[in-house]
Formats: C-alpha cells, structure tokens, sequence
C-alpha cells in the first residue's frame, strides 16, 4: 500500500524567490502584479515547488550577459583556382564552354 505524501506549501518568501528567478523579461516587474494574473501566478508556484521538492539544488538565475565583444569583418574565402591542367568532368559532361 502506498502511502500519501505530504504536500508541503511554498512560503511567501519561497514564492517571492521562486518569481524573481522564473520571471521573464516581459513581465511585471512587482510581485503582486504577477501574482495577480492567474497563469504567471500557477507557473510560480509550481516553480517555487520545484525549489521545496528538488532532490538536486535548483542552478541559480544566470548571470546577466557582459557586453558583447565588438563584430570584427567578416574574412573572405580566398577564390579557388584549379592547378594547370585540372578538367571538371562535371563541368565538361554538362556542356558548359569556357569562351
């Protein structure tokens, strides 16, 4: 017989860590306006839960980027010129003429 496990409830500090660290960019940002819409409040607590019942530690909220390195020019491919006496046979079975 299996026996019953017992769910434990986030605390409102738990609650209030588990929405700074699932919040999206597009979000409130206070906590009570979060909370207040149905969905974003359902997707907090089930966060905060994995945070309670988590056998491994939860990774931390990951670092803001650093600013992105200056974009150098890109490189070109240096064109390809066959060696002296090269025949594509490709080239020649599909009719192509150099003129």
């Amino acid at each position: 017989m299996a026996t019953a496990v017992e769910r434990v409830e986030p605390t409102a500090e738990q609650l209030r860590q588990a929405c700074t660290r699932v919040r999206i960019p597009s979000w409130p940002a206070d906590y009570e306006t979060v909370m207040s819409d149905p969905l974003r409040a359902r997707i907090v607590q089930a966060f905060a839960h994995r945070l309670i019942h988590s056998p491994r530690p939860v990774p931390a909220a990951p670092a803001p980027s650093p600013v992105a390195a200056p974009r150098t020019a890109a490189r070109r491919v240096p064109h390809f010129s066959p060696p002296p006496g090269y025949v594509d046979h490709k080239r020649a079975a599909s009719g192509e003429r150099d003129d």
